[in-house]
């Protein structure tokens, strides 16, 4: 296991009790026994410190347990929606080994960032992931399952992952007979996971970005993958 999750799944409450509770013994301790009144006044007024800062800690017990929870889940952020290009930019840049995406149409995918006729180096990230020989795969729901509003742009992304497929054979794509229901987004060892509502733009939806070890994105991938084959 990667250092960075076992630092996470330390628990961090336990950790800020037991060194405040040893704090408030040690200088109670070291006041009973130092004489100078000058030292003793000093003394007192650290183990006061350090006795209210836990009675405070205990009070915010509850808050520090959540952190826990979320920090043991890997999750990196909670979103009110998916509308932010440069998250998306920024971790297709950053990608090494794997992308994958699961959607309706996978348009704003295509416009984004495999944009041919932009000369801007954001707009072609996931181009440049493929030329570096990042395996993408992406997988959506055919044609007849989609909204009305979708299906206009179904032929259009099909004849780009159909030229981009052509260019790169780390390029894959599959449609699966249903109406979507989930929204999957993962780079390397990070996703953005989410539900699909009818009616309502995905980019509008909430979603959570986690660590793709975490135990909350474990369902997803599996979900994928069994999509997959």
């Amino acid at each position: 296991m990667a250092l960075y999750d076992k630092y996470l799944k330390f628990n961090l409450s336990k950790v800020i009790a037991v060194v405040l509770i040893a704090l408030t013994v040690l200088s109670t301790k070291l006041f009973f026994s130092i004489s100078d009144p000058q030292y003793s006044s000093l003394v007192s007024g650290l183990a006061t410190g350090f006795a209210l800062a836990t009675i405070q800690f205990f009070f915010s017990w509850y808050e520090y347990a959540k952190i826990d929870k979320y920090q043991k889940m890997s999750i990196i952020d909670i979103r009110k929606d998916r509308d932010d290009r440069e998250l998306y930019g920024s971790l297709i840049s950053d990608a090494k080994e794997q992308i994958i995406v699961l959607g309706s149409t996978a348009s704003r995918l295509l416009s984004d960032f495999a944009n041919t006729a932009s000369n801007q180096a954001k707009n072609k990230y996931l181009l440049t992931a493929l030329s570096k020989g990042v395996r993408v795969r992406v997988l959506l729901p055919d044609k007849h399952y989609l909204e009305q509003g979708q299906q206009a742009q179904f032929d259009n992304t099909k004849n780009q992952f159909q030229a981009l497929q052509a260019q790169y054979s780390n390029f894959e794509y599959k449609y699966f007979q249903h109406s979507p229901s989930h929204s999957i987004f993962l780079v390397d060892d990070e996703c953005i996971l989410g539900p699909m509502f009818p009616g309502i733009s995905s980019r509008n939806t909430p979603s959570i970005h986690v660590k793709s070890s975490s135990p909350f994105s474990r369902t997803y991938l599996e979900y994928f993958e069994n999509e997959w084959r």
